[in-house]
């Protein structure tokens, strides 16, 4: 017997801006102000990562 996979529309996403260029999906629940910070704070991160490429391709 398999297990029923929650159905993930349940959770409402929304998109908010972070800079003229940047949108991000965050959770409902989740307050604007907490995501943008989150994601700033991991960016760092990600630039440093050797896989990250800077700029448009």
């Amino acid at each position: 017997m398999k297990k029923e996979k929650p159905v993930e529309s349940s959770r409402v996403k929304k998109l908010i801006q972070i800079n003229n260029y940047t949108w991000i999906e965050k959770r409902s629940d989740v307050p604007d102000e907490v995501a943008r910070q989150k994601f700033l704070l991991k960016l760092p991160k990600a630039e440093d990562s050797k896989d990250f490429i800077a700029g448009i391709q």
